[in-house]
């Protein structure tokens, strides 16, 4: 039950009362979801090593888990860490691949954004194509797999390509305000 509210908290963004919450609930009982909630609102909170220790310790418990990689090398991607992110995630996406399965929504999120970083931009474009595919995709993953192929062609030379990319994203939950409507 407490779990549930902790969830409810971090999807409304109060990432501190999240946290907050997952504290307690960890300290109560020692669970691998209360851990990742807590990485993930480190996370969103700018921690890196915070949320990196939570890993490893969701690490301890289940190794392995693909949601835990994914946070693992979105925090050090974001935290600039290059390097460390790929080794992370390319394990996993080499297993995938060989095995013919598709990557998850959160490996093809993470490791379209380390395509770019490793200025593997053609790979990058690839993947993203391929993810905008998914009919199912939300609007927020949509733009920013949008503004991310931008960025990746736009650091190829393909500006027009990018500038399209760039215009479509800017165009999802765009409202248009009409003043005559509003008077009505």
């Amino acid at each position: 039950m407490l779990f549930l509210r902790d969830l409810a908290l971090e999807r409304h963004g109060r990432w501190r009362d999240a946290l907050a919450a997952a504290e307690t609930s960890v300290k109560l009982k020692r669970h691998s979801d209360s851990l990742l909630l807590q990485a993930r609102c480190h996370r969103f909170l700018g921690d890196t090593e915070k949320s990196l220790k939570c890993l490893d310790r969701v690490d301890a418990m289940r190794r392995g888990l693909e949601g835990a990689t994914c946070i693992r090398a979105g925090v050090l991607e974001e935290a600039g860490r290059f390097a460390e992110a790929t080794r992370v995630l390319e394990p996993h996406i080499k297993r995938i691949s060989v095995a013919g399965k598709p990557l998850s929504m959160a490996l093809r999120i993470e490791w379209s954004k380390l395509l770019v970083q490793n200025k593997q931009h053609d790979a990058a474009v690839e993947l993203i194509n391929r993810t905008l595919e998914i009919a199912q995709l939300p609007p927020p993953a949509r733009s920013q797999q949008l503004y991310l192929k931008a960025k990746a062609l736009d650091r190829k030379g393909e500006h027009e390509a990018a500038g399209d990319a760039a215009a479509e994203a800017n165009e999802i939950g765009k409202v248009e305000f009409d003043p005559e409507l509003y008077t009505q």
